[in-house]
């Protein structure tokens, strides 16, 4: 049996096709589709990484105390050591590293084209020339 809830969200979902909208603990989120564009940055980014670690793209992992959280909150609160967003439309880069607590302690913002530097375990800096603006 389907909740008035969750009626309400098909409903939303279906009504903005250009958006991915899903719910996490009780909150709905809403996402652009994923594009070509978007997948071939990410494999950029990725290829770079993955002779040596796993990379992930989603976290579907549960970490007690998530509710009502955002999503850098939920990511700092669960240990996750870097968080990285690519921002295609306004071309940069931001890295969320320290985390502690529900908050990560440093951010760093680059525009495509110049390196992301990651620290330990990576100790690498990741190469964004091949990132664009669309």
């Amino acid at each position: 049996m389907q909740t008035e809830e969750m009626r309400r969200f098909e409903e939303f979902d279906a009504a903005f096709p250009d958006y991915h909208a899903e719910m996490v603990d009780g909150e709905v989120y809403l996402s652009t589709v994923v594009t070509s564009p978007h997948g071939n940055m990410l494999l950029a980014l990725a290829s770079q990484l993955v002779g040596e670690w796993s990379v992930m793209t989603r976290v579907d992992t549960v970490h007690e105390g998530w509710h009502g959280k955002t999503l850098v909150k939920k990511y700092a609160q669960a240990g996750i050591p870097y968080y990285l967003i690519v921002n295609p439309i306004e071309g940069k880069c931001l890295l969320y590293s320290l985390p502690e607590g529900e908050h990560y302690r440093a951010s760093l913002e680059t525009d495509f084209g110049k390196p992301v530097p990651l620290g330990e375990p990576f100790d690498l800096a990741l190469d964004t020339t091949a990132l664009y603006t669309y």
